[in-house]
């Protein structure tokens, strides 16, 4: 009996809702409960009812509908209410049909629809179709993986529509490289020049020794001759068997190591040259002195950066080493590099990388040593520097089988007194202690000459802004005596920075401060008598907030009133006759409030100190604080960098708002983030959300625990 009782409560409802006559026709409870129990006991009939209703709650009925496996139904309620994305996210991840799935997307136009199948057939590797999508959508923001997918299946020709869809919405520096390339691939000469030509933020420099290395010399020749660089131009001439325009662009490059290359490393005097062209002869004197820069100099020292964990150790650390010890280390690397390619010429093998173990047996004088050392000794990561400390193995290895080589002259290899020489080395490395050591996955390795010229770079920009802060600060100024809105360029207190430093002090201080008041717990307390205590310090810091929140509102608002109550009199009192005067100049008075609110916020830090020391005593101390705690370093800082923000979100216009969860309501995914486990309802605000304005947009998302 029990088990038709479901199928009784079916036709009873039936009988409501879907007579036409039935005052419950339109019942939305009631349409949800004949769904619900045709879900749990008549499957067969769950599509008609879909069909025939229109009133019931159809995301929450179509997401049980898909718990139980209902995928067809979900479709159906979604389709019908023409929830569009919500329809094909159903044929892509449960009914797992993509050629419904484009159906649909056929049938509805939908540009988000069009865009979640694109990434759906991006996952199936059906790059061609999700493309189309993508384009169909207008959407170019998974280029970097369009890019990756499309280049594994040598998918050029739709790369290329793509890459000109995107330019199109965004001029990214990744998105017209990949351009260039991709009209390479497709042999688009005359569109690739046409881009080249015209502005554009691509690295044409890259594609030029992609395309060089890719043997699309074409290409490469119009892509080198763009950015002059005449020396790879004059090679990839040679190999396109364009001998006198390479014979040109040697000359125009002026470099030996370009004469002296050719197809099959053959020098291109006698290779078409006339004999006005330099000749290998007229260089002759000076062939070994350009042997030794090529061997010892930039580009090779360039392409050992890229490739050697030691020198790149060394150069992503030098902050931290006194200039002494990093030239001796790029000397004494240099040295090393210098012996295993003669090791390599001479064709005696090749020579593994050692441990850590074994570098640790080896003489402990030589500066790469110490900086290893020191590395392994004091960073918090050591990956890296373990990876050198094997690399450096195998280069002293090579050194005592070449042992008949003499150091040269101008390398520092002192092997007399161990432990001094270690010692010394270490001590005059430095590591600022607010910084820590950089790791080679932080980092984008380049070369050291355009390290320098980035470096420059960055000078010259700092140089700019500080002269055009100065000039914008003369504009301010004005524009406080006009009355006009004060901004500052770089504001550091607008509403979005606000928002996000607002974040941050929950990231870095919240913590400290709780680890301060939380009690310490005696063993034998159990585990809800420890999440108690625990619920209490989280509210113990939370009140701060509120209560530094309040102060400073209240205090914003009087500090306007003041200062309106000063400068109010002399505009319509100037004669200073002391009766009272009242004015219905609305637009005067307005101007003078917004001068006051202006000149608040442009003096803010010298009040800050100030609410600071009041927050801490009249506010906090002996009342939200315990009066038993005593206020350290941690709970210092934490009232700080709160009475720091809010105030000046107290003196945004209007106001930015702090916003906390009530208890049992229902919880909000789009102001708060899950603080541990996942839950439907508040149990207790951790941390708050911050608002632009009252029921304005989200700033800053809060913390909260649900129950």
């Amino acid at each position: 009996m029990i088990a038709d009782l479901p199928n009784e409560l079916i036709k009873l409802l039936e009988k409501i809702i879907l007579d036409d006559n039935s005052v419950f026709s339109d019942h939305r409870n009631l349409q949800n409960l004949l769904i619900l129990t045709a879900i749990k006991a008549d499957r067969t009939r769950v599509m008609e009812y879909i069909n025939r209703l229109d009133k019931y709650d159809a995301p929450d009925i179509a997401n049980i509908a898909i718990n139980n496996e209902l995928f067809e139904e979900a479709f159906a309620i979604f389709k019908k209410f023409d929830v569009n994305t919500y329809a094909v996210q159903v044929l892509i991840d449960h009914v797992k049909n993509l050629d419904r799935a484009y159906e649909f997307a056929e049938r509805c136009n939908d540009p988000a629809v069009w865009s979640l199948l694109g990434h759906a057939q991006l996952d199936a590797n059906m790059v061609k179709d999700a493309i189309d999508s993508f384009i169909k959508a207008d959407d170019p923001t998974n280029y970097m993986n369009v890019v990756k997918v499309a280049s594994k299946n040598n998918s050029w020709e739709d790369l290329v529509k793509f890459l000109q869809m995107a330019r199109k919405k965004a001029r990214e520096k990744f998105i017209e490289t990949e351009l260039i390339y991709a009209y390479a691939k497709t042999n688009r000469l005359a569109e690739l020049e046409e881009f080249i030509s015209g502005p554009n933020q691509a690295n044409i420099t890259q594609v030029a020794d992609r395309c060089f290395d890719d043997k699309m010399f074409e290409s490469a020749k119009l892509l080198y001759n763009n950015v002059s660089n005449y020396d790879k131009l004059a090679i990839t001439l040679v190999h396109l068997k364009e001998n006198q325009a390479a014979v040109d662009g040697a000359r125009k490059a002026n470099s030996t190591r370009t004469w002296k290359e050719g197809p099959n490393g053959k020098p291109l005097t006698g290779q078409g040259a006339t004999s006005g062209e330099p000749q290998e002869e007229d260089l002759s004197m000076d062939t070994d002195h350009f042997d030794e820069m090529y061997e010892h100099g930039f580009e090779e020292e360039m392409e050992d950066f890229r490739k050697s964990v030691t020198l790149s150790l060394i150069w992503m650390n030098h902050d931290y080493f006194d200039s002494k010890i990093l030239s001796k280390a790029q000397g004494e690397y240099k040295y090393y590099k210098t012996l295993e390619r003669q090791w390599k010429q001479q064709k005696k093998g090749e020579v593994p990388d050692g441990t850590v173990a074994q570098f640790k047996e080896l003489p402990k004088t030589r500066p790469i040593y110490a900086v290893i050392t020191t590395i392994l000794d004091q960073a918090r990561k050591t990956e890296h520097a373990k990876a050198a400390a094997g690399e450096y193995v195998k280069l002293r290895n090579i050194e005592h089988k070449m042992a008949q080589k003499q150091t040269p002259k101008d390398i520092d290899l002192d092997d007399r007194d161990e432990n001094s020489s270690l010692k010394k080395m270490a001590e005059r490395y430095r590591m600022p202690s607010s910084r820590s050591f950089r790791q080679a996955a932080e980092f984008k390795m380049v070369p050291l000459e355009e390290y320098k010229q980035l470096r420059g770079t960055i000078e010259h920009q700092r140089n700019q802004n500080s002269e055009l802060s100065s000039r914008l600060s003369g504009i301010t100024s004005q524009q406080i005596a006009d009355g006009e809105i004060f901004t500052e360029i770089g504001d550091q207190n607008k509403p979005r920075q606000l928002g996000q430093r607002f974040s941050e002090v929950f990231e870095d201080t919240w913590s400290n401060a709780y680890e301060v008041l939380k009690p310490k717990k005696p063993e034998s307390k159990k585990e809800d008598e420890k999440e108690e205590m625990d619920e209490k310090t989280v509210d113990i810091l939370q009140n701060v907030v509120k209560a530094i929140y309040e102060f400073c509102k209240k205090v914003a608002d009087n500090q306007v009133n003041k200062l309106m109550i000063g400068m109010t009199p002399p505009i319509f009192d100037p004669m200073n006759t002391k009766k009272e005067q009242k004015t219905e100049d609305k637009e005067t008075i307005a101007k003078t409030e917004k001068m006051a609110q202006d000149y608040r916020k442009a003096v803010a830090p010298a009040t800050l100190p100030i609410l600071k020391q009041n927050v801490l005593t009249q506010e906090l101390q002996g009342k939200v604080l315990p009066a038993d705690i005593s206020i350290g370093k941690e709970l210092t800082e934490y009232v700080d960098n709160c009475v720091n923000l809010i105030w000046y979100m107290c003196m945004q216009q209007p106001p930015m708002e702090i916003v906390w969860g009530k208890p049992g309501e229902k919880f909000n995914k789009e102001m708060f983030r899950f603080s541990g486990k996942k839950g439907t309802k508040f149990r207790l605000t951790v941390w708050p959300a911050v608002l632009y304005h009252k029921e304005g947009a989200l700033a800053a998302p809060g913390y909260a625990v649900p129950e």
